[in-house]
């Protein structure tokens, strides 16, 4: 101790050191966060709405008909709805529709349909064989259904999910794509809707309409209901989505993004729950197209289509390898510049995962050629960006191969490693130094082989200032990042510290004079 009793720099290094551990592990690189899958959704809404209301009405010579008017015929809409004549119920129900096709406000028309108990009324006029009322009747209760979480139940209150599935079995398509559109409203709705749309076999009846239906508008409805049908969050159980994996499979041909980026969507979703979902995806054929996909000209499809191909390089090796099989590399290295920074950012992690895998998986990466576009990315990306590379590059200097490591290191990756020392993030900076622990240890193995005196890596640690930023992490709040950081300035500088000797300025390694073999 000092002579105030504060113990000395050297006694609390050691005292600290002594329970040095890792926290962030290899086991951690193949990474399922949810919470990059939920930042995700929520900045992809207007690709994957859980609920869509009907904002374009069939025409009508009334279509034009100002909100003020409707208000004012509402008092004698209302009397003939609730009256027993055919045509007064048709007249009635048609000034509804307009009144919620024409408001500016979409919520409070809708509060005002549920708060006048039209919503029973309605219902029964879907039971009755009058397709012109069946229309307009439905039209307005999926829109009723698309409205807040006290509008859905109300629809489902009313028996809405029993009379829906059975309006699927009509032969009026205008009436059938009204229902499938409601259902998806419910099922968007909550877990536990969606769970009661599925106990009445709407999924069936869904992907009866899909096989039998070739109306463009019917399709693309019943995409987007079987989609919301397989998704949500808790999941619904896999054998409940497994049916509609295999008109997932078909639909993913369509040329339409909307049916291309609700179908990519679902099947995200289903990946996402763990390694045996991914295999049912796998099993239904859908791999190389969706490995195509990430080519797609719009972003609403690519976005979906690179989460899910993510998800399945996220599961277990084979899973992975079957990715790389179908060509992912090529249309990845395009995204890495891609405009969008959700898609680019996606893309790396991708990388990352496909990076997690074998050694021959990590050579696949290196001969792709990705690693050296990617550190161009990182070191002109923002901070989120940055976080996803850094664990591409911890991942195969934990796991790759001596000269993987030193790869690694020829492309220049050790100075963006180390300016995101100074980052205020712990576990970003945690994963950074175990990079750079590894690349260390790689690196004193060549020393002890090239018979040098020094280790040659640490060197490029000091010229890219990753010295002085890790001798600042010991006084870190986070007791995990002091222990990385004591681990390398004990292990691989504990002798340096104190050197002067100058070297030239080189932020990349040598390449060795015979190149890289790989097969070491």
């Amino acid at each position: 101790k000092d002579e105030g009793g504060v113990p000395a720099m050297e006694d609390r290094f050691n005292q600290r050191k002594a329970g040095y551990k890792k926290t962030v592990t290899v086991d951690d690189a193949r990474r399922r966060r949810e919470d990059e899958a939920v930042a995700i959704r929520k900045q992809q809404r207007e690709e994957a709405l859980a609920k869509r209301r009907n904002l374009a009405p069939e025409a009508d010579s009334e279509a034009s008909t100002l909100p003020a008017e409707l208000v004012a015929q509402m008092p004698q809409a209302l009397v003939g709805i609730r009256s027993e004549d055919p045509t007064a119920q048709l007249q009635g129900t048609q000034c509804v529709r307009r009144l919620l096709a024409a408001s500016a406000d979409q919520l409070q028309p809708i509060a005002d349909v549920v708060a006048a108990g039209l919503v029973p009324r309605f219902m029964e006029f879907l039971n009755l064989p009058r397709p012109e009322l069946q229309f307009e009747a439905a039209w307005i209760l999926t829109n009723v259904a698309s409205g807040a979480s006290e509008h859905t139940a109300a629809v489902v209150a009313a028996g809405g999910i029993q009379v829906f599935v059975a309006l699927l079995q009509t032969h009026n398509e205008a009436v059938k794509e009204q229902a499938v559109w409601a259902l998806g409203n419910i099922a968007g709705e909550s877990a536990d809707f969606r769970d009661r749309v599925l106990q009445h076999g709407a999924l069936e009846s869904v992907l009866t309409v899909l096989r039998e239906c070739e109306k463009p508008g019917v399709i693309r409805h019943a995409t987007w209901t079987l989609s919301n049908l397989c998704r949500g969050s808790p999941p619904p159980p896999m054998e409940a989505a497994r049916p509609a994996l295999g008109a997932f499979a078909n639909l993913l041909h369509s040329a339409d993004a909307s049916i291309l980026s609700d179908s990519c969507w679902a099947l995200a979703s289903i990946t996402a729950i763990g390694v045996d979902s991914i295999a049912m995806v796998i099993q239904a054929g859908v791999c190389r197209k969706l490995v195509e996909l990430l080519a797609h000209p719009e972003v609403s499809v690519q976005i979906p289509a690179l989460r899910t191909v993510g998800s399945i390089v996220g599961g277990d090796d084979s899973q992975t390898q079957v990715i790389i099989q179908c060509g992912v590399m090529t249309n990845l290295m395009r995204l890495l510049t891609h405009p969008t920074k959700s898609v680019k950012k996606e893309a790396i992690w991708t990388l990352s995962n496909i990076a997690a895998g074998t050694r021959d998986q990590i050579q696949e990466v290196i001969n792709s050629g990705m690693l050296p576009a990617m550190l161009s990315v990182m070191v002109r990306a923002d901070f989120d960006i940055q976080k996803e590379c850094v664990w591409t590059l911890f991942n195969v200097a934990c796991s790759g191969k001596p000269m993987q490591v030193e790869y690694l290191v020829y492309i220049g990756s050790i100075p963006p490693l180390c300016d995101l020392l100074s980052m205020h993030d712990t576990t970003t900076v945690s994963v950074a130094l175990q990079a750079i622990g590894e690349i260390l240890k790689i690196g004193r193995v060549k020393q002890v082989e090239a018979g040098l005196m020094d280790n040659p890596w640490c060197t490029l640690v000091e010229q890219a200032g990753g010295l002085a930023k890790i001798e600042a992490l010991q006084e870190d709040s986070s007791e995990d990042i002091f222990r990385h950081a004591a681990n390398i300035l004990d292990q691989y500088f504990n002798i340096r510290m104190a050197d002067s000797n100058e070297v030239p300025m080189t932020f990349a390694a040598q390449a060795p004079a015979q190149g890289f073999n790989f097969g070491a």
